[in-house]
């Protein structure tokens, strides 16, 4: 299942839209693939491209960063962004004495922060009194009428 964007090929993947340049998705009209690319070279074998896995909880090292995080996260529908951003800024604190000011035990902290866990309100706000945050509401831009 495909849609056509212009210069860009959607393709559904996964429940997903991954967009493709179109010469990716022409590569039957001339345009080589990957594995064609060095093909027939003396010497040219199959090469490797290996990347440090992404994890934001290196980068969550001050206050104000991590309340901004917590914030942007808090904003989205689903909950379980919340809940990766809370174990992310959770990681980079030292998970083992996040759940210990928070009274929890550490497996239990992960459980509560895995993937469409469904914490009590008491276990959030014990994270987050640990992590130094506090939740803060405020009144929506949007008008409902």
């Amino acid at each position: 299942m495909g849609r056509d964007t212009g210069s860009m090929r959607c393709v559904r993947r996964g429940g997903l839209y991954a967009a493709h340049g179109w010469r990716q998705g022409l590569a039957r009209a001339g345009y080589q693939t990957s594995q064609e690319i060095g093909a027939g070279i003396e010497g040219a074998g199959h090469i490797t491209v290996t990347h440090a896995a992404f994890d934001s909880s290196d980068y969550l090292d001050n206050d104000d960063l991590i309340a901004e995080y917590l914030t942007v996260a808090a904003q989205d529908e689903n909950p379980d962004v919340l809940l990766a951003a809370i174990s992310h800024v959770a990681r980079a604190r030292g998970m083992a004495q996040v759940a210990n000011n928070a009274g929890l035990g550490r497996e239990s902290l992960y459980k509560a922060l895995s993937p469409g866990a469904r914490p009590r309100f008491e276990t959030i706000k014990a994270v987050m009194r640990a992590l130094n945050v506090k939740v803060a509401f405020v009144k929506d831009g949007v008008s409902g009428g």
